[in-house]
Order: structure tokens, then sequence, then C-alpha cells
């Protein structure tokens, strides 16, 4: 493969990279909430929660299919 080939693949590959862990880092940031209590101590505290993690969720499938 050529130096120009190459630059393309590591390219690609760093874009991919960075889209499959953004949404993987945002879950992982509303489970830290939620596991340290950071919203408070009632179930009500972390609605709103529920659709963001659906939300990322969603948007990771996507970008794996």
């Amino acid at each position: 493969m050529n130096f120009e080939g190459k630059q393309i693949r590591f390219q690609f590959l760093s874009v991919l990279s960075h889209e499959l862990k953004s949404p993987i880092n945002a879950i992982e940031g509303y489970l830290n909430i939620m596991r340290d209590r950071q919203a408070g101590n009632n179930i009500e505290d972390y609605q709103g929660h529920d659709r963001s993690f659906a939300r990322e969720n969603k948007r990771n499938a996507e970008l794996n299919s």
C-alpha cells in the first residue's frame, strides 16, 4: 500500500474510533452520575437520564450497523 493509501486508512480508522468512543463515553458518564447518586437519591431525580441513555445507545447502534 502506498503512502497516500496508508494516510487515508489511518484517517478513516481515527474517525471511526472517535465515533464509536463518543457514545460509549457518554453512557459511562451517565452511569457514573447514577452510581455516585450525583442527581440525588430518589429515582425521580434521574428522569431524563434514561432518555439520554436511549439516545446514545441508539446512536451507537446506528454507527455499528
